[in-house]
């Protein structure tokens, strides 16, 4: 959940959007998603606010399948919600996209403005390294593939741009060693040129 100021606000919950602009007296469904498998299946929706009136969301699940995972990328404002991207080999009734999702995995977002974000995504089948992310911009009219995210990672789990050239990741490096058990640290990295580069700051 989160408010854009006293009386505008946005909630995700299984799955769903909502928006409300009493305060949270009346939530009004933005966007349903996906329809889930079965009634029991549960799905997640994450936003972010982005400014007057406007989210980031990302409807993720239910289940996985190939090293893959249902995700659906959303921009939501006054006018309603509009999917960006969607892992592709999952069916997605209800929902038109014909934009990828960055990866197989779902990861975090990090809203920067009303008109941009940053959504990265995960690979497990595809080793250290495979942190894939996009940038959005034009409010959900463009989405900007930008490679892989610096520093080794395995997977994103949390990230922070203040803009489209400065921002932070923190995820996770997965070490595998023969037979031996994998190793596994946190790990912190940066860019400052829009994820030309990035510089490792902290290892656990």
């Amino acid at each position: 959940m989160c408010f854009d100021n006293a009386q505008q606000g946005w909630l995700g919950a299984a799955g769903v959007l909502y928006r409300s602009s009493d305060g949270g007296r009346l939530w009004v469904l933005v966007t349903a998603g996906a329809k889930p498998p079965s009634p029991r299946a549960t799905a997640l929706m994450i936003v972010q606010c982005a400014g007057p009136e406007s989210a980031w969301a990302l409807a993720v699940g239910p289940g996985a399948a190939m090293s893959q995972e249902p995700h659906i990328g959303y921009y939501a404002g006054p006018a309603g919600a509009v999917p960006l991207f969607a892992e592709q080999y999952f069916p997605h009734p209800g929902v038109i996209v014909q934009t990828s999702s960055p990866g197989s995995y779902a990861g975090p977002i990090s809203s920067i403005s009303a008109a941009s974000a940053a959504f990265l995504d995960w690979c497990a089948a595809c080793g250290a390294g495979t942190v894939p992310w996009d940038l959005v911009t034009g409010s959900g009219t463009a989405v900007i593939r930008e490679g892989n995210v610096g520093g080794q990672l395995t997977q994103a789990e949390s990230a922070s741009f203040l803009s489209a050239r400065l921002g932070w990741v923190v995820g996770v490096v997965t070490r595998y060693r023969g037979s031996a058990p994998p190793r596994q640290f946190q790990r912190i990295v940066r860019t400052s040129d829009g994820g030309s580069g990035w510089r490792v700051l902290y290892t656990s």
